[in-house]
């Protein structure tokens, strides 16, 4: 079984970039969004935490990655679910998204280790926890106002030159 990477690096910043800071008040639906992502990032930490914890050698070991892996795709379901303040409109589809490459991640990971171990599904699955953490790394670029870079990201700068970065609370 190989175990995932998450974002905890990025999770621990988070919490800071999201809720500290100074500037004007933000609105009750923005401090809720904001409260939303930092609990979200929190848990993705308690999952790498947790998947880095498994004894790779325990008879048990794929049950306890499923149940970790089961958990984090209801935490990225909910935040798909949350609704976007216009401040972060620059998001987009990129919640949904996330949120289903994680759910096909889940079904294949499950394949893999439904009859044994499948080594092919594995990969697949692989390919689909990356796709899910990519852009959960996007939108906490973008969270921190921020334009996202790297491989296989593309921003339409047109779009891009609209970002604001929201004002924190004091």
């Amino acid at each position: 079984m190989k175990k995932k990477a998450g974002i905890a690096a990025a999770a621990a910043i988070a919490a800071v970039a999201l809720l500290g800071g100074c500037g004007a008040a933000p609105s009750q639906e923005l401090d809720e969004y904001r409260a939303e992502m930092d609990r979200f990032y929190t848990a993705l930490e308690r999952y790498d935490t947790r998947i880095n914890a498994i004894d790779e050698s325990s008879e048990d070991a794929p049950a306890q990655l499923l149940q970790v892996l089961t958990e984090m795709d209801e935490s990225y379901r909910r935040m798909a679910a949350l609704s976007v303040p216009d401040e972060f409109a620059a998001v987009g589809d990129l919640p949904a998204e996330a949120a289903e490459h994680m759910e096909q991640a889940l079904a294949e990971y499950r394949a893999a280790y439904a009859d044994g171990f499948d080594a092919d599904a594995a990969f697949v699955a692989d390919q689909y926890y990356e796709r899910a953490d990519k852009r959960a790394h996007v939108i906490l670029t973008i969270l921190h106002g921020e334009i996202p870079q790297g491989d296989g990201v593309s921003v339409d700068t047109e779009e891009a030159l609209h970002l604001e970065v929201v004002p924190e609370e004091e």
